[in-house]
């Protein structure tokens, strides 16, 4: 399975050279999204579940600390890596200590990125290895009640912190668990359940569009769109009436 990765930065010329002048392969990595902005970049985070965001400091919107930080909240084994100008030096060392595992100053030297890259994945292998600890039986039996009880209550407000304390097991321990069983972190995992709902009820139903997106979670009808969009492919409106 590939490390996925998630790049954010709102200069494109940057994002280009990540994309093409990286191997990425090398490392047993793959881009699986790009943004521009914080908010843009909390968004895609939800729905491909990344293992390693490369997230630069100076965003707009929200800073790019701001945005890792949220992304860390609803998925605690994301890993980050900070992109800095030389002007923000002091900045990213203080960085590290807000969960992100090291920093990248511009312009990018890729030898060294790939050292990063390299430590970073590391790290995370070393988490997946420790984290396992439980027998299979067990991890089997209580994945497949988690996903069932998700399924059940998807379009409630249900957090890994919720998850939590209805399991009785740590929110790293739960994102490692469903990670393995469906290839998606729990974030990810939900969007997929709440947008195939949506595009049933979209496709079936004659409810409005805010409606559904009540239905399925979401209270803001802006937010629902944005994520279904990036998400599926397509606006909802365009699933509207498809049999």
């Amino acid at each position: 399975m590939k490390y996925q990765v998630l790049l954010v930065d709102d200069e494109r010329i940057i994002l280009e050279g990540f994309r093409k002048l990286f191997d990425w392969e090398k490392y047993h990595c793959e881009i699986s999204g790009t943004a521009m902005d914080g908010d843009e970049a909390v968004i895609m985070a939800d729905d491909i579940g990344p293992d390693i965001v490369v997230i630069d400091i100076n965003l707009p919107i929200c800073s790019g600390l701001e945005a890792f930080q949220r992304m860390k909240e609803k998925n605690p084994s994301v890993h980050g890596i900070i992109v800095s100008g030389y002007d923000d030096f002091t900045y990213c060392q203080s960085a590290l200590r807000m969960s992100l595992d090291d920093y990248i100053l511009k312009p990018v030297d890729y030898e060294v990125f790939g050292k990063v890259i390299q430590k970073t994945i590391e790290r995370i292998d070393q988490e997946r290895a420790g984290e396992f600890f439980h027998s299979e039986e067990e991890d089997q039996g209580t994945v497949q009640n988690m996903l069932r009880w998700i399924h059940e209550h998807y379009m409630d407000d249900i957090s890994l912190e919720i998850l939590s304390r209805q399991f009785h097991l740590n929110e790293s321990y739960i994102s490692q668990l469903i990670k393995h069983k469906t290839g998606k972190n729990y974030s990810a995992y939900l969007a997929k359940i709440r947008f195939e709902k949506a595009r049933t009820m979209l496709r079936m139903s004659d409810k409005s569009i805010s409606e559904i997106a009540e239905k399925v979670g979401y209270s803001d009808y802006r937010a629902f769109t944005r994520a279904y969009k990036a998400y599926m492919g397509v606006l909802p409106s365009h699933d509207r009436g498809f049999k």
